[in-house]
C-alpha cells in the first residue's frame, strides 16, 4: 500500500483530500497540519511516495516545505501543491521550483 502524505493548516481541507484519496484502498494517507510535522513525518516515513502541500500555511509555506523535504529525501518525491488563492505568476513559480503538479481549491 502506497503511503501519500498531506499537509495543510486548514482541518477541513486536510480531511477533505484524505478522504478521497482514502477512498481507494491502494493508499495510506498520512496527514500533518504543518511543515515541522511533515517533515517529522518524512524523517520516520522513509517510504511515502507522494507529497500533497497546500501553499498558504503558517511558518514555512507549501513551497517552503516542499523544497525540505525533496532535498532531505533519499529517493525522487513527486510533489503536488493546491491551494485557493494563487497568481498564475506563483504557480509558475511553484512549478520551476521543486512542485511538480498543481491543483487549485477547492478539489
Amino acid at each position: 500500500m502506497d503511503k501519500i502524505l498531506i499537509v495543510d493548516d486548514d482541518p477541513i481541507a486536510l480531511q477533505i483530500i484524505a478522504n478521497g484519496l482514502e477512498s481507494n484502498k491502494n493508499y495510506s494517507v498520512i496527514k500533518a497540519s504543518d511543515a515541522y510535522c511533515a517533515l517529522k513525518i518524512l524523517d520516520d516515513n522513509q517510504d511515502i511516495k507522494l507529497l500533497i502541500v497546500d501553499y498558504q500555511m503558517p511558518g514555512p509555506n507549501g513551497l517552503e516545505t516542499a523544497q525540505l523535504a525533496v532535498s532531505k529525501y533519499p529517493v525522487t518525491l513527486p510533489v503536488i501543491m493546491v491551494s485557493g488563492a494563487v497568481s498564475l505568476k506563483d504557480i509558475g513559480s511553484v512549478l520551476k521550483n521543486g512542485v511538480d503538479y498543481f491543483l487549485p481549491k477547492p478539489i
